[in-house]
Protein backbone atom coordinates (compact mmCIF):
# COMPACT_ATOMS: atom_id res chain seq x y z
CA UNK A 1 0.00 0.00 0.00
CA UNK A 2 2.80 2.39 0.83
CA UNK A 3 4.43 1.74 -2.55
CA UNK A 4 1.15 2.46 -4.34
CA UNK A 5 0.68 5.65 -2.33
CA UNK A 6 4.10 6.90 -3.39
CA UNK A 7 3.41 6.07 -7.03
CA UNK A 8 0.43 8.43 -7.32
CA UNK A 9 2.31 11.70 -6.69
CA UNK A 10 5.01 10.60 -9.17
CA UNK A 11 2.44 9.94 -11.88
CA UNK A 12 0.66 13.22 -11.15
CA UNK A 13 3.93 15.13 -11.27
CA UNK A 14 4.89 13.50 -14.56
CA UNK A 15 1.53 14.27 -16.17
CA UNK A 16 1.67 17.84 -14.87
CA UNK A 17 5.11 18.34 -16.44
CA UNK A 18 3.92 16.90 -19.76
CA UNK A 19 0.84 19.14 -19.81
CA UNK A 20 2.74 22.28 -18.85
CA UNK A 21 5.59 21.64 -21.30
CA UNK A 22 3.16 20.92 -24.13
CA UNK A 23 1.17 24.06 -23.36
CA UNK A 24 4.33 26.19 -23.28
CA UNK A 25 5.44 24.69 -26.60
CA UNK A 26 2.10 25.43 -28.23
CA UNK A 27 2.02 28.96 -26.83
CA UNK A 28 5.56 30.10 -27.47
CA UNK A 29 6.85 27.61 -30.05
CA UNK A 30 7.73 28.69 -33.61
CA UNK A 31 5.20 28.57 -36.44
CA UNK A 32 6.86 25.61 -38.12
CA UNK A 33 5.30 22.50 -39.58
CA UNK A 34 3.67 20.50 -38.03
CA UNK A 35 3.38 22.71 -34.92
CA UNK A 36 1.66 25.45 -36.95
CA UNK A 37 -1.17 23.05 -37.77
CA UNK A 38 -1.73 22.17 -34.13
CA UNK A 39 -1.56 25.84 -33.11
CA UNK A 40 -4.44 26.59 -35.45
CA UNK A 41 -6.67 24.59 -33.09
CA UNK A 42 -5.65 26.29 -29.83
CA UNK A 43 -9.17 27.41 -28.94
CA UNK A 44 -10.89 23.99 -29.30
CA UNK A 45 -7.90 22.39 -27.53
CA UNK A 46 -8.30 24.81 -24.62
CA UNK A 47 -12.02 24.06 -24.41
CA UNK A 48 -11.29 20.32 -24.26
CA UNK A 49 -8.67 20.85 -21.55
CA UNK A 50 -11.08 22.95 -19.47
CA UNK A 51 -13.74 20.23 -19.74
CA UNK A 52 -11.12 17.68 -18.72
CA UNK A 53 -10.12 19.88 -15.77
CA UNK A 54 -13.73 19.97 -14.59
CA UNK A 55 -13.90 16.17 -14.72
CA UNK A 56 -10.61 15.89 -12.81
CA UNK A 57 -11.80 18.30 -10.13
CA UNK A 58 -15.02 16.34 -9.85
CA UNK A 59 -12.95 13.24 -9.10
CA UNK A 60 -11.07 15.16 -6.40
CA UNK A 61 -7.69 15.34 -8.07
CA UNK A 62 -7.12 19.00 -7.31
CA UNK A 63 -3.44 19.21 -8.21
CA UNK A 64 -3.92 17.61 -11.61
CA UNK A 65 -7.08 19.65 -12.26
CA UNK A 66 -5.21 22.84 -11.51
CA UNK A 67 -2.39 21.90 -13.87
CA UNK A 68 -4.87 21.13 -16.63
CA UNK A 69 -6.58 24.49 -16.10
CA UNK A 70 -3.23 26.32 -16.26
CA UNK A 71 -2.36 24.49 -19.48
CA UNK A 72 -5.70 25.52 -21.02
CA UNK A 73 -5.19 29.16 -20.07
CA UNK A 74 -1.64 29.13 -21.41
CA UNK A 75 -2.64 27.98 -24.88
CA UNK A 76 -5.35 30.62 -24.98
CA UNK A 77 -2.73 33.39 -24.80
CA UNK A 78 -2.04 33.62 -28.59
CA UNK A 79 -5.74 33.87 -29.57
CA UNK A 80 -6.27 36.33 -26.69
CA UNK A 81 -3.90 38.76 -28.43
CA UNK A 82 -6.45 39.12 -31.19
CA UNK A 83 -9.05 41.72 -30.33
CA UNK A 84 -12.60 40.92 -31.39
CA UNK A 85 -13.71 44.34 -32.43
CA UNK A 86 -17.30 45.41 -32.25
CA UNK A 87 -19.03 47.85 -34.56
CA UNK A 88 -16.70 50.74 -35.32
CA UNK A 89 -17.98 54.19 -34.52
CA UNK A 90 -17.84 57.20 -36.80
CA UNK A 91 -19.46 58.06 -40.10
CA UNK A 92 -18.75 56.12 -43.27
CA UNK A 93 -20.11 55.77 -46.80
CA UNK A 94 -21.31 52.31 -47.81
CA UNK A 95 -19.63 51.22 -51.05
CA UNK A 96 -20.60 47.62 -51.74
CA UNK A 97 -21.10 44.28 -50.04
CA UNK A 98 -19.00 41.19 -50.63
CA UNK A 99 -19.39 37.49 -49.87
CA UNK A 100 -16.60 34.96 -49.44
CA UNK A 101 -17.38 31.35 -50.41
CA UNK A 102 -15.08 28.32 -50.59
CA UNK A 103 -17.53 26.02 -52.34
CA UNK A 104 -15.33 22.86 -52.25
CA UNK A 105 -14.45 21.49 -55.66
CA UNK A 106 -15.98 18.03 -55.10
CA UNK A 107 -19.28 19.53 -53.95
CA UNK A 108 -22.29 18.28 -55.91
CA UNK A 109 -24.89 20.64 -54.38
CA UNK A 110 -24.72 22.99 -57.35
CA UNK A 111 -28.29 24.33 -57.21
CA UNK A 112 -28.05 24.98 -53.47
CA UNK A 113 -24.72 26.81 -53.78
CA UNK A 114 -26.04 28.99 -56.60
CA UNK A 115 -29.17 29.75 -54.57
CA UNK A 116 -27.03 30.71 -51.55
CA UNK A 117 -24.89 33.02 -53.68
CA UNK A 118 -27.94 34.71 -55.16
CA UNK A 119 -29.74 35.08 -51.85
CA UNK A 120 -26.64 36.60 -50.20
CA UNK A 121 -27.47 39.81 -52.08
CA UNK A 122 -23.75 40.60 -52.10
CA UNK A 123 -22.47 42.94 -54.82
CA UNK A 124 -19.31 40.87 -55.21
CA UNK A 125 -18.73 37.14 -54.77
CA UNK A 126 -15.29 35.73 -54.05
CA UNK A 127 -15.24 31.96 -54.68
CA UNK A 128 -12.55 29.33 -54.28
CA UNK A 129 -12.12 25.72 -55.46
CA UNK A 130 -13.79 26.64 -58.76
CA UNK A 131 -12.77 24.25 -61.55
CA UNK A 132 -14.08 24.41 -65.13
CA UNK A 133 -17.17 22.38 -64.24
CA UNK A 134 -18.05 24.70 -61.38
CA UNK A 135 -17.36 27.82 -63.42
CA UNK A 136 -19.78 26.70 -66.13
CA UNK A 137 -22.47 26.06 -63.50
CA UNK A 138 -21.84 29.39 -61.78
CA UNK A 139 -21.96 31.38 -64.98
CA UNK A 140 -25.21 29.65 -65.96
CA UNK A 141 -26.76 30.29 -62.55
CA UNK A 142 -25.41 33.73 -61.71
CA UNK A 143 -24.59 35.72 -64.85
CA UNK A 144 -28.00 37.40 -65.03
CA UNK A 145 -27.44 38.82 -61.54
CA UNK A 146 -23.63 39.02 -61.74
CA UNK A 147 -22.77 39.93 -65.34
CA UNK A 148 -19.09 40.64 -64.63
CA UNK A 149 -16.96 37.64 -63.74
CA UNK A 150 -13.43 36.31 -64.07
CA UNK A 151 -11.99 32.84 -63.51
CA UNK A 152 -8.48 31.71 -62.68
CA UNK A 153 -7.72 28.05 -63.34
CA UNK A 154 -5.29 26.22 -61.11
CA UNK A 155 -4.35 22.87 -59.73
CA UNK A 156 -6.90 20.74 -57.94
CA UNK A 157 -8.84 22.75 -55.29
CA UNK A 158 -7.15 26.03 -56.25
CA UNK A 159 -9.29 27.40 -59.07
CA UNK A 160 -10.69 30.82 -58.16
CA UNK A 161 -13.43 33.16 -59.39
CA UNK A 162 -14.81 36.63 -58.80
CA UNK A 163 -18.39 37.57 -59.72
CA UNK A 164 -19.74 41.12 -59.57
CA UNK A 165 -22.88 43.18 -60.07
CA UNK A 166 -20.58 46.20 -60.45
CA UNK A 167 -18.29 46.64 -63.47
CA UNK A 168 -14.82 45.24 -62.85
CA UNK A 169 -12.02 47.46 -64.11
CA UNK A 170 -8.54 46.10 -64.92
CA UNK A 171 -9.65 42.64 -63.82
CA UNK A 172 -6.95 40.01 -64.24
CA UNK A 173 -5.69 36.71 -62.94
CA UNK A 174 -2.15 36.82 -61.60
CA UNK A 175 0.30 34.34 -60.16
CA UNK A 176 0.64 34.52 -56.39
CA UNK A 177 3.69 32.43 -55.63
CA UNK A 178 2.51 29.50 -57.73
CA UNK A 179 -1.27 29.76 -57.29
CA UNK A 180 -3.84 31.86 -59.18
CA UNK A 181 -5.30 34.98 -57.62
CA UNK A 182 -7.52 37.76 -58.95
CA UNK A 183 -7.24 41.53 -58.77
CA UNK A 184 -9.75 44.07 -60.02
CA UNK A 185 -10.70 47.69 -59.45
CA UNK A 186 -14.24 48.24 -58.17
CA UNK A 187 -15.62 51.79 -58.28
CA UNK A 188 -18.72 52.95 -56.45
CA UNK A 189 -19.80 56.24 -54.85
CA UNK A 190 -16.85 57.94 -56.53
CA UNK A 191 -14.41 55.64 -54.72
CA UNK A 192 -12.18 53.07 -56.40
CA UNK A 193 -10.99 50.05 -54.41
CA UNK A 194 -8.47 47.43 -55.45
CA UNK A 195 -9.93 44.00 -54.65
CA UNK A 196 -7.62 41.01 -54.27
CA UNK A 197 -9.41 37.65 -54.22
CA UNK A 198 -7.01 34.94 -53.09
CA UNK A 199 -6.76 31.35 -51.92
CA UNK A 200 -3.54 30.81 -50.02
CA UNK A 201 -1.85 27.42 -49.87
CA UNK A 202 -2.95 25.13 -47.05
CA UNK A 203 0.13 24.54 -44.81
CA UNK A 204 -0.01 20.73 -45.08
CA UNK A 205 3.78 20.26 -45.18
CA UNK A 206 6.92 22.28 -44.51
CA UNK A 207 7.22 23.17 -48.21
CA UNK A 208 3.57 24.23 -48.45
CA UNK A 209 3.87 26.30 -45.28
CA UNK A 210 6.87 28.09 -46.81
CA UNK A 211 4.82 28.75 -49.95
CA UNK A 212 1.89 30.12 -47.95
CA UNK A 213 4.18 32.43 -45.98
CA UNK A 214 5.77 33.62 -49.25
CA UNK A 215 2.27 34.44 -50.47
CA UNK A 216 1.69 36.57 -47.38
CA UNK A 217 4.94 38.45 -48.06
CA UNK A 218 3.95 39.02 -51.69
CA UNK A 219 0.57 40.36 -50.60
CA UNK A 220 2.31 42.74 -48.19
CA UNK A 221 4.45 44.07 -51.05
CA UNK A 222 1.38 44.56 -53.22
CA UNK A 223 -0.40 46.47 -50.45
CA UNK A 224 2.69 48.65 -50.00
CA UNK A 225 2.72 49.56 -53.69
CA UNK A 226 -1.00 50.27 -53.93
CA UNK A 227 -1.76 53.99 -53.64
CA UNK A 228 -5.50 53.69 -53.00
CA UNK A 229 -7.66 51.60 -50.68
CA UNK A 230 -7.49 47.84 -50.93
CA UNK A 231 -9.61 44.87 -49.91
CA UNK A 232 -8.20 41.36 -49.56
CA UNK A 233 -10.70 38.53 -49.37
CA UNK A 234 -10.52 34.76 -49.54
CA UNK A 235 -9.67 31.48 -47.93
CA UNK A 236 -6.38 32.56 -46.39
CA UNK A 237 -5.67 29.21 -44.69
CA UNK A 238 -4.34 31.14 -41.71
CA UNK A 239 -5.67 31.81 -38.23
CA UNK A 240 -5.24 35.40 -36.95
CA UNK A 241 -2.68 34.42 -34.28
CA UNK A 242 -0.39 32.82 -36.87
CA UNK A 243 2.97 34.62 -37.13
CA UNK A 244 2.59 35.17 -40.89
CA UNK A 245 -0.79 36.83 -40.42
CA UNK A 246 0.44 39.11 -37.62
CA UNK A 247 3.59 40.04 -39.56
CA UNK A 248 1.46 40.97 -42.58
CA UNK A 249 -0.72 43.27 -40.47
CA UNK A 250 2.36 44.88 -38.91
CA UNK A 251 4.04 45.52 -42.28
CA UNK A 252 0.93 46.86 -44.00
CA UNK A 253 -0.66 48.67 -41.02
CA UNK A 254 -3.95 47.03 -41.96
CA UNK A 255 -6.33 46.60 -39.02
CA UNK A 256 -7.43 43.14 -37.98
CA UNK A 257 -11.02 44.07 -38.79
CA UNK A 258 -14.28 43.10 -37.11
CA UNK A 259 -14.91 39.63 -35.77
CA UNK A 260 -11.53 38.13 -36.78
CA UNK A 261 -12.22 35.03 -34.67
CA UNK A 262 -15.37 34.04 -36.57
CA UNK A 263 -14.85 30.32 -37.37
CA UNK A 264 -15.33 29.14 -40.95
CA UNK A 265 -13.62 25.69 -41.14
CA UNK A 266 -14.14 22.75 -40.87
CA UNK A 267 -17.90 23.20 -41.12
CA UNK A 268 -20.14 20.37 -39.97
CA UNK A 269 -23.92 20.82 -39.68
CA UNK A 270 -23.49 24.58 -39.96
CA UNK A 271 -20.90 24.79 -37.18
CA UNK A 272 -17.21 25.58 -37.81
CA UNK A 273 -14.16 25.41 -35.55
CA UNK A 274 -11.37 27.78 -36.63
CA UNK A 275 -11.20 31.10 -38.58
CA UNK A 276 -9.51 30.55 -41.97
CA UNK A 277 -11.58 32.81 -44.26
CA UNK A 278 -11.14 36.56 -43.90
CA UNK A 279 -12.03 39.99 -45.28
CA UNK A 280 -9.24 42.54 -44.75
CA UNK A 281 -9.30 46.21 -45.73
CA UNK A 282 -6.86 49.11 -45.59
CA UNK A 283 -7.30 51.82 -42.93
CA UNK A 284 -9.34 54.08 -45.24
CA UNK A 285 -12.04 51.42 -45.30
CA UNK A 286 -13.95 49.37 -42.79
CA UNK A 287 -16.12 46.25 -42.90
CA UNK A 288 -19.52 46.43 -41.26
CA UNK A 289 -22.24 43.84 -40.74
CA UNK A 290 -19.82 40.90 -40.84
CA UNK A 291 -21.60 37.57 -40.55
CA UNK A 292 -21.06 33.92 -41.42
CA UNK A 293 -23.43 31.70 -43.38
CA UNK A 294 -23.72 28.05 -44.41
CA UNK A 295 -22.72 26.72 -47.84
CA UNK A 296 -24.44 23.47 -48.78
CA UNK A 297 -22.00 20.62 -49.38
CA UNK A 298 -18.90 22.63 -48.44
CA UNK A 299 -16.52 22.17 -45.53
CA UNK A 300 -16.34 25.97 -45.17
CA UNK A 301 -18.81 28.55 -43.95
CA UNK A 302 -19.10 31.72 -45.95
CA UNK A 303 -18.50 35.31 -44.86
CA UNK A 304 -20.48 38.42 -45.74
CA UNK A 305 -19.50 42.00 -45.08
CA UNK A 306 -20.29 45.52 -46.26
CA UNK A 307 -17.25 47.55 -47.28
CA UNK A 308 -17.50 51.21 -46.29
CA UNK A 309 -15.30 54.25 -46.84
CA UNK A 310 -14.45 56.24 -43.71
CA UNK A 311 -15.35 59.91 -43.86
Amino acid sequence: MQGEWRKCPDTTTWLTLVLTTSALGLTFGPDQFPLVTVRAFLIPLAVLLLLLALWIFKNRHGWMGGATTVAALLILLPPARILQNGKEEGSAVALWSIAQMNIQETNTAVAEVVATARSSDADLLSLQEVDERWMDELVAGLSDQYPWHIHGTGERNYGIALFSKIPLDQAEVFDLEGLPAIRAKVSQQGRSVQVLAVHLRAPESAAKLAQRNAQWRSLAKMVGKEEGPICIIGDLNTVPWDDAFEQFLTITSMPIGPKPMMPTWPAVAGIAVIPLDHILVSPELRVDGMRAFSISGSDHRGLWGRVEYRE
